[in-house]
């Protein structure tokens, strides 16, 4: 459906100003067309009896909702056409030049090819796209849940997302939505997805935007993020999921709590609480409390940080990207919690009563050398590491997506970096 035709001189006409006896033609194709201004669907163009256009795309039938939004531009970047060398001409909902950004307004459902093969062929011409999907009407609302002010899980994502690989291209990905928990302080409700899981948009990260906002940073390039401190994941807290003494699990870590201790469930209800991609198999439970009272549009670089086993002790910043050092400021957090790593051994010495035990290791540069790597062991396995001073267990890795059948040797026994995942007495195992 397009709404602006070419006449005999090569300029735009608007289909409510189309003189229904001048000769117009289809920007795509260039065969003629015919305004249609009737009362049911939106004023377009149509093509003459007999004559279809050879656009490959499935343009979706405009909408009210495109309208309003490609009214917020200005007439001249709305629905434009764009080719690429082998001269294939496509639509774009609004074409800024100026920025080499095109913006999509997507009401309906679209493939995850379509929405792949879009991508790709305004991108190969140097263009920066901007997606908007209406999720007003098209989501059941109940899927999506906010479990922080910046995470949201997504129980049924949109196809047009399944081959879809976030970061990689200059693509950005807007939702509109209606929902009571998201604030909007100008009756939009806009979410730019700023990071996802790494298994899909069932886990995202966003960043609220008012309709102001979003006008400044598709047509100025205003990004409120630019200057954001914290990339999607890049701080927190580790948080250690343990199987305690009574076989419950808990969640080691927390600032709030005097022993670093705090039941699962409560833990994941916090609204300090998020998660980060580990793996590609596997996320990290993490804490940003430690980071409620930093400013973060004021310093968008950071230049290190350190941590121990996982929790932050520094951060160091500044508003500039190459500052210098004296102009760094850093920021000093307290970690008076005792280690949780430890060896193998001594965890087995601390619980006398286990028969079976999983091993995982703490955040070290042990483990980015040995991946997310867990050990199964058994009580057998382990009186037999005492005595032969070699240690063996199922080992579970990135090289290794499920615990190894056969028994492999455990180079790194003997390293504090070990805490007891789950267990199982003795006494079941007998």
């Amino acid at each position: 459906m397009i709404r602006y035709a070419i006449d005999e001189e090569g300029k735009r006409v608007f289909v409510d100003n189309a003189n229904s006896k001048e000769k117009l033609f289809c920007p795509i194709c260039k065969k003629t067309v015919f305004p249609r201004r009737g009362e049911i669907r939106i004023h377009h163009y149509a093509h003459t009896h007999g004559q279809s256009c050879n656009d490959s795309w499935k343009y979706e039938d405009k909408t009210k909702w495109h309208i309003d939004w490609q009214a917020m531009f200005p007439e001249e970047s709305r629905e434009c056409t764009l080719s690429d060398s082998t001269n294939h001409r496509h639509l774009a909902d609004v074409f800024l030049e100026d920025r080499n950004t095109v913006i999509v307004f997507q009401h309906g459902s679209i493939t995850n090819k379509r929405f792949d093969k879009r991508n790709e062929f305004f991108t190969s011409l140097g263009n920066k796209v901007i997606w908007v999907f209406d999720l007003i009407e098209n989501t059941n609302q109940d899927e999506l849940s906010f479990r922080n002010e910046d995470i949201a899980e997504w129980q049924n994502p949109l196809e047009s997302f399944k081959t879809f690989k976030f970061k990689e291209n200059d693509v950005d990905i807007f939702f509109q939505i209606k929902n009571e928990d998201i604030e909007a302080s100008d009756g939009f409700y806009l979410l730019k997805v700023i990071g996802v899981d790494c298994n899909g948009f069932e886990l995202f990260q966003y960043s609220k935007y008012s309709k102001k906002e979003f006008l400044n940073y598709a047509i100025e390039g205003a990004d409120k993020e630019s200057k954001k401190l914290l990339e999607p994941y890049s701080f927190s807290d580790t948080l250690y999921l343990c199987m305690n003494r009574k076989s419950q699990y808990v969640f080691y870590g927390c600032p709030l709590k005097e022993n670093g201790t705090v039941d699962e469930k409560p833990c994941l209800k916090c609204k300090w609480h998020r998660k980060r991609p580990l793996d590609c198999s596997d996320l990290q439970d993490a804490c940003v409390e430690k980071l409620k009272n930093i400013d973060f549009f004021k310093y968008y670089y950071t230049r290190m940080s350190e941590a121990i086993e996982g929790r932050l002790t520094k951060i160091y910043c500044a508003e500039e990207e190459y500052a210098k050092p004296s102009d760094t400021t850093v920021f000093k957090f307290d970690n008076s919690l005792p280690l949780l790593g430890h060896s193998i051994p001594y965890l087995w010495q601390q619980n006398p009563e286990a028969g079976i035990m999983i091993f995982s290791m703490v955040d070290s540069p042990v483990l980015i050398e040995y991946g997310n790597r867990q050990v199964k062991m058994n009580r057998k396995q382990y009186n037999k590491g005492m005595s032969d001073e070699k240690w063996f267990g199922s080992i579970k890795s990135i090289a290794y997506a499920h615990f190894t059948q056969t028994p492999l040797e455990v180079y790194n026994y003997a390293d504090d970096i070990w805490f007891v995942r789950w267990w199982k007495p003795l006494t079941i195992i007998k």
